[in-house]
């Protein structure tokens, strides 16, 4: 879109963080693996929209779970502290496939859990927003990497994610699930359609640029 973006969040504070698991790997332009290149489809569409590369931030942590209480977890006190010291306006929470939905318990403790890490990042002073996102469709997964009881912790966590609007009016919540075509993505989506091996976890090229275009579009279009 052409049309000026109408601002929301204090655009002289307008820095966006994500903390994310592999999906969003590596924020490193040198860098060779593939994972890298959601990262790189952000920046294009949020520099073309006027935002500087210092303007964005991607913490990336390969294999972490949002537990919210284990040694393995999204939101541990190292991510935690590395994510108020970038002082950023907009806060994107993205967990992605496996690595989120691992056979653990969702349920409402799980999700009062999250929401107390939500309320600790929106107490930081710099925080004005915080976008969290579903999780995206993996029945084309092989069985190693996915199951029932990780397809039923998928749907729970969308519809946790869901509701957090109606909780706070400061968290967006952003549709990846549907985004990225539910439980029938286009082809070459994931590595495994791509590639013909059972790596469907990990995003292809037209997963990686869905992914982080439309993450891209979604803040310039709903909080910016």
């Amino acid at each position: 879109s052409t049309r000026p973006p109408s601002r929301t969040v204090n655009k002289l504070v307008r820095k966006i963080a994500v903390l994310s698991d592999s999906m969003f790997e590596i924020d490193d332009f040198t860098s060779v693996r593939r994972d890298a290149i959601s990262s790189m489809a952000l920046r294009r569409r949020m520099q073309a929209n006027g935002f500087s590369i210092g303007d964005l931030s991607v913490d990336v942590n390969s294999g972490y779970t949002i537990d919210t209480t284990g040694s393995n977890d999204l939101f541990d006190a190292t991510n935690m502290t590395a994510l108020e010291n970038q002082r950023a306006s907009i806060v994107v929470i993205r967990g992605g496939t496996n690595d989120v939905i691992q056979e653990l318990t969702i349920d409402s403790t799980w999700f009062t859990n999250f929401k107390t890490q939500l309320t600790t990042i929106l107490g930081w002073d710099a925080t004005e927003a915080i976008v969290v996102s579903s999780v995206p469709g993996q029945s084309v997964c092989n069985s190693v990497a996915h199951n029932a009881t990780r397809q039923a912790n998928l749907l729970q966590i969308n519809d946790y994610m869901s509701q957090l609007p109606a909780w706070n009016s400061k968290v967006y919540f952003h549709d990846v699930y549907t985004e990225l075509g539910g439980e029938s993505p286009a082809d070459d989506v994931f590595l495994g359609q791509e590639l013909g091996n059972n790596n469907n976890v990990h995003f292809a090229g037209k997963g990686h640029e869905i992914n982080g275009t439309g993450l891209a579009d979604f803040i310039l279009e709903n909080i910016l």
